[in-house]
């Protein structure tokens, strides 16, 4: 900020889009794993170990997370009080026209999270399948710079996770 103000410059004041919030994916797995634990081995080892006073592994854990959202993401499991795979989709998908909105040569800096850049990216590039799209944001680093074009009445990707500001090595970090 005070670089821009230095240079008589500032930014616009920040539009809210609740469409972009992210997904509640920890929430899937708490109110879900003691069921699904019942019925999948290795997510009963995991927390089995939790109850006896055990850390699980770092590997252990993302596994678990990563078992229980693939299968929220293909609709098999859900939660009244989470949002629906879909739903959370469409929502990203609606907050794309609201982004083009600004305007033709206007750019919209956004932040939201992994989970919702993997989503927008996805309907830039017309990826359907669900799993690709949450593979997609597993891949992406804290803090990286995706840019998408509108252009012609269509998105485009111009930049995916990238780090350029994250001087430090150290800083680059995912899931």
């Amino acid at each position: 900020m005070r670089v821009l103000a230095a240079r008589g410059l500032s930014l616009p004041d920040p539009t809210m889009l609740p469409e972009l919030d992210e997904h509640d994916g920890l929430a899937v797995v708490f109110k879900l794993l003691p069921a699904l634990a019942a019925e999948d081995p290795k997510l009963r080892s995991i927390v089995e170990s939790t109850v006896r006073g055990e850390s699980p592994s770092p590997d252990d854990v993302l596994a678990a997370f990563k078992r229980v959202t693939r299968r929220w993401v293909r609709g098999e499991i859900g939660h009244d009080d989470v949002e629906p795979w879909s739903v959370f989709r469409a929502r990203i998908a609606r907050a794309l026209p609201r982004i083009a909105e600004i305007g033709r040569g206007k750019t919209a800096l956004v932040f939201t999270s992994a989970g919702a850049v993997a989503s927008a990216v996805a309907e830039a590039l017309g990826v359907g399948e669900e799993e690709k799209v949450l593979a997609l944001s597993w891949s992406l680093y804290n803090g990286s710079i995706t840019e998408l074009d509108f252009a012609g009445g269509r998105w485009g990707l111009r930049t995916f996770n990238a780090t350029p500001h994250l001087r430090d090595k150290r800083l680059v970090t995912s899931v």
